[in-house]
């Protein structure tokens, strides 16, 4: 992480893009590591990408629930139920409480909200590494 961000900005947007994975893993996290960087702009950088790196991985390493990901996928919603139709609300919700249930895996409703979210979504929610795994980092979708 040391050598790719070189600048508060770059750690703020990539803490930015992480927010529904953290919050997948340790909804406490993305708080935690918030409210650090906002205090940290006036360390030495090396020292704040050491600590946001241990900090990071250390919430990364609780599993993510099948609760933690509903609630994920209904913040996520919430970027498009002004903008789809009824029926595609329908859709989407119907698919997230499957996937709460056990019912389908989280794929079925990652994969609807994704093809609204390219078509309605805003920059910011296409940024989401939880939706784009491969766009920033590594895919940790695990679930209980």
């Amino acid at each position: 992480m040391a050598d790719i961000y070189t600048s508060y900005h770059a750690l703020l947007q990539h803490h930015s893009r992480q927010k529904y994975r953290l919050m997948a893993h340790h909804y406490e996290g993305y708080r935690e590591l918030g409210r650090y960087l906002a205090q940290a702009h006036d360390q030495p950088l090396d020292n704040v990408v050491q600590h946001y790196r241990e900090r990071f991985e250390y919430h990364m390493a609780f599993p993510a629930t099948r609760k933690s990901h509903t609630n994920v996928l209904q913040h996520i919603f919430g970027y498009l139920k002004r903008e789809i139709d009824s029926a595609s609300k329908r859709d989407i919700l119907a698919s997230i409480e499957a996937y709460r249930l056990g019912q389908t895996s989280l794929d079925v409703p990652l994969t609807l909200l994704d093809r609204y979210i390219q078509r309605f979504g805003s920059d910011y929610i296409r940024q989401q590494s939880y939706l784009n795994p491969g766009l920033h980092e590594s895919d940790t979708r695990s679930h209980t």
